[in-house]
């Protein structure tokens, strides 16, 4: 009692994810417009690296978005 030892890790890591869309960019600025202009594509295959080792891969759905969670 009355100790306080902030050294000691007890291993919990908040829970993250990570996602974004897939869009053809038909204007080549690198910035995504209107999908009427550039729409999104749809199952492409997208591989999460972890010290450049692959640990996970999706597909984007019809809206082109994907998410590692």
């Amino acid at each position: 009692p009355g100790e306080f030892n902030d050294t000691i890790d007890a291993g919990l890591i908040p829970l993250a994810s990570l996602g974004d869309y897939v869009w053809m960019d038909n204007n080549s600025d690198g910035q995504q417009g209107p999908s009427s202009q550039e729409p999104p594509v749809p199952n492409v295959l997208v591989t999460l690296l972890l010290n450049g080792v692959q640990s996970a891969t999706t597909l984007t759905n019809t809206s082109g978005f994907y998410s590692f969670t």
